[in-house]
């Protein structure tokens, strides 16, 4: 189908910031993609049909309001608007169930970048998949690398979000941004650290913990995920 047959845009925006980002990227932000959607539409000489967003959401999830409801808006003829694929999703999987139900509507989406969203053959769904898989790959590493950094900071005592401090470590009372060993704990993190140099599975070394009558924050059972989340902050 080409431009002008278009009957109009569902105009779909994702913005999720890093936690640890000092500076927002202004091309990516809500506002931005909208804008730049608009202008495509204008040049298009279609309209925009309908606006949804998600924040702070991730792309590897489906669980995204605002992307659902630009989905039920579509309809024959629309586009389902963004502003590069990643917007969309960053799983290939997600990302060809998205196409689909878009497709079951006689909708198509559309990429202000461009990659291989101007038609529905065979090349440009390939091109399609390949860049969403890139996209993918990318969100796994960043993945990655954002766990690394946060056990790298907790052990350096350096608080990482909310809820309670990890085991081995308390919040300071004058600084919540700030983390202090706690001796006690600390303690038990080297025994647990000493069986497990000698070959002892987490299971293990839970049970003998608890046989040892050593206290898990006041509780004697001790999950085994617990020992698995202290080793791999500690090693």
């Amino acid at each position: 189908m080409s431009e002008n047959k278009w009957t109009g845009a569902v105009v779909y925006a994702r913005y999720s910031p890093r936690p640890d980002s000092k500076q927002v990227a202004e091309v990516d932000t809500i506002d931005a993609q909208f804008a730049a959607a608009e202008t495509a539409c204008k040049r298009m000489g279609i309209p925009v049909l309908s606006r949804h967003h998600d924040r702070a959401k991730s792309g590897r999830t489906l669980d995204r309001d605002g992307l659902w409801d630009a989905i039920l808006r579509l309809s024959a003829g629309n586009l389902l608007m963004v502003t590069k694929l990643d917007r969309l999703s960053r799983s290939v999987a997600q990302y060809c169930s998205i196409e689909e139900r878009a497709l079951r509507k006689h909708a198509q989406i559309y990429s202000l970048n461009g990659e291989g969203t101007l038609s529905t053959s065979p090349e440009d769904k390939m091109v399609r998949q390949i860049i969403t898989s890139v996209n993918e790959c990318k969100a796994t590493a960043g993945a990655m690398l954002t766990k690394a950094r946060m056990r790298y900071y907790q052990k350096q005592g350096r608080r990482m979000g909310g809820g309670p401090a990890p085991y081995g470590m308390a919040y300071d009372v004058d600084d919540r941004k700030a983390m202090h060993k706690v001796p006690e704990e600390q303690a038990v993190i080297r025994e647990i650290l000493a069986m497990h140099a000698e070959g002892v599975s987490n299971r293990g070394i839970a049970r003998e913990l608890e046989k040892r009558g050593r206290l898990n924050r006041g509780r004697p059972r001790w999950p085994h995920d617990l020992i698995r989340r202290i080793l791999l902050r500690e090693l």
